[in-house]
């Protein structure tokens, strides 16, 4: 079974499942993976533990104290089995594949963009106390997704802190013989000379790079080597003997004066970044280029590539003629010969910004377009939603509305209950009332009228009648306790006569039930009525 499918069946700290190996280098080999439950893409770097000196964890350091643009993220770190796995940030392609995939040319533009960046990316590091001590085209890479135009700097295993950010900074001594670290063909002439590398040598490896993007190749590129020769040797010596001169020809003056620069920097001496970034805007600005961040790679090559001809021909002509500037000067040429020359380079230079400039629209209206489309649908969606919310609006208005009738419906019928049965209520008490008085009426005038028709039958003299109380107490029912008496004044009997011939009920109340009588008539033993 290999090594490769053993790794991609197996999931590491239970979430991330390499899918495909991307690069492989000393350390060892990198994969592209995902996560399991989210299926967010990530880079692991596998190193096998039987190493003493562990360069994943001195990556790893250095990344977190990094932290900025143009440098990867860390997302976890640690071991699983026999391998030190370190789970980054997934990018785009290498710079080296890229140049690979053009046919091994990038346009003038391409290699100005691309400095401008990577001279940041150094001079950041540079300013946080590293350097890199590895740089080629294979450690620079482009983002993904929305960060494809920015270019980042990976692989920091071979990178070293050159002052200390504690204390008083004191720089690394000077050292000679020593072993080179980075690769021969873009290292600095110090470097393989053996001394200790330093931020002039980052710099200088740099330049070297932007010559093999321009170029295609370099001098000491591919060297036959016999028997007992030492290639680190052959290569220093042939970097050291190639004058700059003839490794810049056909190619601005600018990166001439680029190599002179970080070759004549001392040990310690900072490098200037702001000048060295001025040569590359000089360029750009002669050549009226535009930092659109449409590189090569980008474009379409059928429709467009960069005409190389057009910086050939006016290095050409600065030689016959001695002079120190790239431009053409239009008053000096006067023949028609040379008028045509110049009319094609405008028109190749009218094309391409032409071609440029159409590559922007059609990226900016794709971007309305697909904004336009995005506004539309979240305009149908909150349409909908708005819709639906009515209904339920609409719905639930119609329920409390139910609700409340019925709820006022049910009080006011209770209301009327109520007032109709206290009205029912009040009218029968007053009609048990009446019965009860009534009944009471009935009974006493019965009463009354058997006492009286007794009196008739005794007292044969019962026309006339006035009751004399001879006691205190007296019971008005028995007939004993009254004292008849024929005659009566005048003024009675009328008031007799007028009234009904039996008493009322007033003259036959009785005189002294439950009470005493007033002490005036105790005397007399009577009381008249």
């Amino acid at each position: 079974m290999n090594i490769s499918s053993s790794i991609e069946n197996k999931i590491y700290f239970s979430k991330y499942k390499p899918d495909l190996k991307i690069g492989e280098g000393s350390f060892g080999k990198i994969y592209s993976a995902h996560n399991i439950n989210n299926g967010e893409l990530f880079a692991l770097k596998l190193e096998e533990r039987n190493n003493k000196h562990s360069l994943l964890e001195s990556e790893t350091y250095i990344l977190c104290y990094l932290k900025g643009e143009g440098i990867p993220y860390i997302k976890s770190y640690g071991f699983s089995g026999d391998y030190n796995i370190l789970v980054m940030e997934l990018l785009g392609k290498s710079l080296e594949k890229l140049f690979q995939e053009n046919k091994c040319k990038f346009s003038l533009k391409t290699v100005c963009m691309l400095a401008d960046q990577m001279i940041k990316r150094l001079e950041y590091i540079h300013k946080k106390y590293f350097i890199h001590r590895d740089i080629k085209p294979d450690n620079f890479t482009i983002g993904r997704g929305k960060n494809s135009h920015i270019i980042y700097l990976i692989d920091f295993g071979l990178s070293k802190k050159y002052k200390s950010s504690k204390g008083n900074n004191e720089h690394i001594k000077y050292s000679e013989n020593k072993k080179l670290i980075g690769t021969a063909r873009y290292a600095s002439i110090n470097a393989l000379k053996g001394c200790e590398q330093g931020r002039r040598d980052d710099m200088e490896s740099l330049g070297y790079v932007l010559l093999y993007f321009l170029r295609g190749n370099l001098p000491w590129q591919g060297l036959k080597l016999y028997k007992g020769d030492d290639r680190y040797k052959k290569i220093y010596e042939v970097k050291k003997n190639t004058p700059v001169d003839e490794l810049c020809a056909g190619f601005p003056k600018e990166f001439n004066e680029y190599i002179k620069y970080t070759r004549n920097l001392n040990f310690e001496q900072e490098p200037n970044y702001d000048y060295l970034k001025k040569l590359i805007y000089n360029i750009m600005n002669r050549y009226e280029f535009n930092f659109d961040f449409l590189f090569d790679w980008g474009l379409n090559k059928n429709k467009f590539k960069f005409n190389k001809k057009i910086i050939n021909e006016n290095e050409n002509k600065k030689k016959e003629k001695g002079s120190n500037d790239v431009n053409i000067n239009k008053e000096e040429l006067n023949s028609v010969d040379k008028n045509k020359k110049i009319n094609k380079i405008e028109n190749n230079k009218n094309i391409i910004k032409n071609y440029i400039k159409t590559e922007i629209r059609k990226k900016q209206t794709k971007t309305q377009f697909n904004k336009n489309n995005n506004n539309l649908n979240t305009k149908k969606t909150n349409i909908k939603k708005e819709s639906k919310l009515n209904k339920d609006f609409t719905n639930k208005d119609r329920m409390k509305k139910i609700q409340f009738n019925n709820k006022t419906s049910d009080k006011q019928k209770n209301t009327k209950n109520i007032f109709n049965n206290s009205i029912k209520n009040k009218k029968d008490k007053i009609r048990n009332k009446e019965k009860t008085t009534t009944k009471k009426n009935y009974l006493f005038k019965k009463k009354d009228d058997e006492i009286f028709e007794k009196l008739l039958n005794t007292e044969p003299n019962m026309k006339d009648v006035s009751f004399i109380n001879k006691s205190q107490n007296i019971n008005l029912r028995s007939p004993k306790h009254y004292k008849f008496i024929s005659e009566l004044n005048s003024t009675e009997k009328k008031n007799s006569e007028k009234k009904n011939i039996f008493p009322t009920k007033k003259e036959l109340m009785p005189i002294g039930l439950n009470k005493k009588i007033n002490e005036d008539n105790k005397d007399d033993g009577c009381f008249i009525f």
